[in-house]
Protein backbone atom coordinates (compact mmCIF):
# COMPACT_ATOMS: atom_id res chain seq x y z
CA UNK A 1 0.00 0.00 0.00
CA UNK A 2 2.98 2.31 0.54
CA UNK A 3 4.00 1.63 -3.07
CA UNK A 4 0.49 2.52 -4.31
CA UNK A 5 0.50 5.65 -2.18
CA UNK A 6 3.83 6.72 -3.73
CA UNK A 7 2.56 6.06 -7.25
CA UNK A 8 -0.55 8.13 -6.55
CA UNK A 9 1.67 10.98 -5.29
CA UNK A 10 3.78 10.78 -8.47
CA UNK A 11 0.71 10.67 -10.71
CA UNK A 12 -0.76 13.74 -9.04
CA UNK A 13 2.57 15.59 -9.24
CA UNK A 14 3.00 14.89 -12.96
CA UNK A 15 -0.71 15.14 -13.94
CA UNK A 16 -0.94 11.48 -14.92
CA UNK A 17 -4.61 10.66 -15.44
CA UNK A 18 -4.70 6.97 -14.42
CA UNK A 19 -2.87 4.74 -12.00
CA UNK A 20 -3.74 1.16 -12.98
CA UNK A 21 -3.39 -1.84 -10.67
CA UNK A 22 -4.36 -5.47 -11.01
CA UNK A 23 -7.19 -6.18 -8.61
CA UNK A 24 -5.58 -9.49 -7.62
CA UNK A 25 -2.78 -11.91 -8.44
CA UNK A 26 -2.76 -15.61 -9.18
CA UNK A 27 -5.40 -18.13 -10.18
CA UNK A 28 -7.24 -18.21 -6.86
CA UNK A 29 -6.68 -14.81 -5.23
CA UNK A 30 -7.82 -13.99 -1.71
CA UNK A 31 -10.39 -11.31 -1.18
CA UNK A 32 -9.06 -7.83 -0.53
CA UNK A 33 -8.73 -7.21 3.20
CA UNK A 34 -10.86 -4.74 5.18
CA UNK A 35 -7.64 -2.87 6.02
CA UNK A 36 -6.86 -2.42 2.31
CA UNK A 37 -10.43 -1.37 1.54
CA UNK A 38 -10.17 1.24 4.27
CA UNK A 39 -6.91 2.49 2.77
CA UNK A 40 -8.72 2.99 -0.54
CA UNK A 41 -11.03 5.48 1.15
CA UNK A 42 -7.91 7.45 2.12
CA UNK A 43 -6.57 7.24 -1.46
CA UNK A 44 -9.91 8.43 -2.82
CA UNK A 45 -9.78 11.55 -0.64
CA UNK A 46 -6.17 12.20 -1.69
CA UNK A 47 -7.23 12.02 -5.35
CA UNK A 48 -10.00 14.61 -4.96
CA UNK A 49 -9.53 17.57 -7.29
CA UNK A 50 -6.34 16.07 -8.74
CA UNK A 51 -7.64 14.83 -12.09
CA UNK A 52 -6.05 11.43 -11.38
CA UNK A 53 -8.07 8.23 -11.02
CA UNK A 54 -7.01 4.96 -9.43
CA UNK A 55 -8.23 2.14 -11.69
CA UNK A 56 -8.38 -1.56 -10.90
CA UNK A 57 -7.88 -3.84 -13.86
CA UNK A 58 -9.98 -6.95 -14.32
CA UNK A 59 -7.97 -10.16 -14.14
CA UNK A 60 -9.00 -13.76 -13.40
CA UNK A 61 -12.15 -13.01 -11.42
CA UNK A 62 -13.98 -9.87 -10.45
CA UNK A 63 -14.48 -10.53 -6.71
CA UNK A 64 -11.96 -7.88 -5.65
CA UNK A 65 -13.22 -5.35 -8.19
CA UNK A 66 -16.71 -5.99 -6.83
CA UNK A 67 -15.51 -5.29 -3.29
CA UNK A 68 -13.75 -2.08 -4.34
CA UNK A 69 -16.62 -0.83 -6.51
CA UNK A 70 -19.10 -1.54 -3.68
CA UNK A 71 -17.36 1.31 -1.81
CA UNK A 72 -18.64 3.73 -4.51
CA UNK A 73 -15.61 6.01 -4.31
CA UNK A 74 -15.59 8.90 -6.77
CA UNK A 75 -11.93 8.67 -7.84
CA UNK A 76 -11.55 4.90 -7.97
CA UNK A 77 -12.82 2.88 -10.88
CA UNK A 78 -12.02 0.20 -13.42
CA UNK A 79 -9.48 -0.21 -16.19
CA UNK A 80 -11.31 -2.64 -18.46
CA UNK A 81 -8.79 -5.01 -20.02
CA UNK A 82 -10.56 -6.66 -22.94
CA UNK A 83 -7.85 -9.28 -23.42
CA UNK A 84 -8.10 -10.35 -19.78
CA UNK A 85 -11.88 -10.44 -20.00
CA UNK A 86 -11.60 -12.62 -23.10
CA UNK A 87 -9.23 -15.03 -21.33
CA UNK A 88 -10.64 -15.18 -17.85
CA UNK A 89 -14.17 -13.88 -17.53
CA UNK A 90 -17.34 -12.63 -19.15
CA UNK A 91 -16.55 -9.71 -21.49
CA UNK A 92 -20.12 -8.49 -21.85
CA UNK A 93 -21.03 -8.84 -18.18
CA UNK A 94 -18.08 -6.80 -16.98
CA UNK A 95 -18.71 -4.05 -19.50
CA UNK A 96 -22.35 -3.74 -18.55
CA UNK A 97 -21.77 -4.02 -14.82
CA UNK A 98 -18.99 -1.45 -14.65
CA UNK A 99 -19.68 0.81 -17.65
CA UNK A 100 -20.22 3.88 -15.45
CA UNK A 101 -16.92 3.43 -13.59
CA UNK A 102 -14.69 2.31 -16.46
CA UNK A 103 -12.27 5.22 -16.75
CA UNK A 104 -9.74 3.64 -19.13
CA UNK A 105 -9.15 0.48 -21.12
CA UNK A 106 -6.31 -1.82 -22.04
CA UNK A 107 -6.86 -2.98 -25.61
CA UNK A 108 -5.17 -6.02 -27.11
CA UNK A 109 -6.25 -9.30 -28.71
CA UNK A 110 -5.72 -12.99 -28.02
CA UNK A 111 -7.05 -16.48 -28.70
CA UNK A 112 -8.00 -17.18 -25.10
CA UNK A 113 -4.53 -16.96 -23.57
CA UNK A 114 -3.01 -13.78 -22.20
CA UNK A 115 -0.72 -12.97 -25.16
CA UNK A 116 -1.50 -9.25 -25.61
CA UNK A 117 -1.48 -9.47 -29.40
CA UNK A 118 -2.39 -6.89 -32.00
CA UNK A 119 -6.05 -5.97 -32.37
CA UNK A 120 -7.55 -8.22 -35.03
CA UNK A 121 -4.97 -10.99 -34.60
CA UNK A 122 -7.04 -13.02 -32.14
CA UNK A 123 -10.57 -14.20 -31.52
CA UNK A 124 -12.09 -11.15 -29.79
CA UNK A 125 -15.20 -10.06 -31.69
CA UNK A 126 -14.25 -6.41 -32.06
CA UNK A 127 -17.33 -5.52 -34.16
CA UNK A 128 -19.43 -6.43 -31.12
CA UNK A 129 -17.09 -5.44 -28.30
CA UNK A 130 -15.72 -2.06 -29.37
CA UNK A 131 -19.13 -0.34 -29.59
CA UNK A 132 -19.83 -1.62 -26.07
CA UNK A 133 -16.48 -0.24 -24.90
CA UNK A 134 -17.40 3.08 -26.50
CA UNK A 135 -20.61 3.05 -24.43
CA UNK A 136 -18.69 3.33 -21.14
CA UNK A 137 -17.38 6.38 -19.29
CA UNK A 138 -13.83 5.66 -20.42
CA UNK A 139 -11.59 8.65 -20.90
CA UNK A 140 -8.87 6.93 -22.93
CA UNK A 141 -7.88 3.63 -24.52
CA UNK A 142 -4.38 2.34 -23.82
CA UNK A 143 -2.93 -0.12 -26.32
CA UNK A 144 -1.29 -2.96 -24.44
CA UNK A 145 0.10 -5.04 -27.30
CA UNK A 146 3.32 -6.99 -26.77
CA UNK A 147 5.83 -8.27 -29.28
CA UNK A 148 5.56 -12.06 -29.63
CA UNK A 149 7.65 -13.93 -27.04
CA UNK A 150 11.05 -15.05 -28.15
CA UNK A 151 11.58 -12.24 -30.64
CA UNK A 152 14.46 -9.88 -29.99
CA UNK A 153 13.51 -6.70 -31.78
CA UNK A 154 15.83 -4.01 -33.00
CA UNK A 155 14.65 -0.37 -33.09
CA UNK A 156 13.20 -0.64 -36.60
CA UNK A 157 11.27 -3.84 -35.79
CA UNK A 158 9.94 -2.28 -32.62
CA UNK A 159 8.87 0.91 -34.42
CA UNK A 160 7.10 -1.17 -37.09
CA UNK A 161 5.32 -3.16 -34.37
CA UNK A 162 4.16 -0.01 -32.60
CA UNK A 163 2.91 1.42 -35.90
CA UNK A 164 1.04 -1.83 -36.66
CA UNK A 165 -0.51 -1.73 -33.17
CA UNK A 166 -1.60 1.88 -33.63
CA UNK A 167 -3.02 1.22 -37.11
CA UNK A 168 -4.97 -1.78 -35.80
CA UNK A 169 -6.49 0.53 -33.18
CA UNK A 170 -7.39 3.17 -35.77
CA UNK A 171 -9.31 0.54 -37.77
CA UNK A 172 -11.64 0.05 -34.80
CA UNK A 173 -13.04 3.55 -35.31
CA UNK A 174 -13.67 2.99 -39.01
CA UNK A 175 -16.66 0.69 -38.48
Amino acid sequence: LDYVNNKIDEAIKYNIPHVVLHASKGDNPPLISPFSLNKLVHFDKKLNDSGTKLCFENVRNSNNIDAVMDLKLSNIGVCYDIGHAHCYSDEMGLLEKYKDVIYCTHLHDNDGSDTHGLIGNGSIEWDTMYPLICNTNREVDYLECFMPRGITANKDMFRAFVLDAYNSYLKLGEN
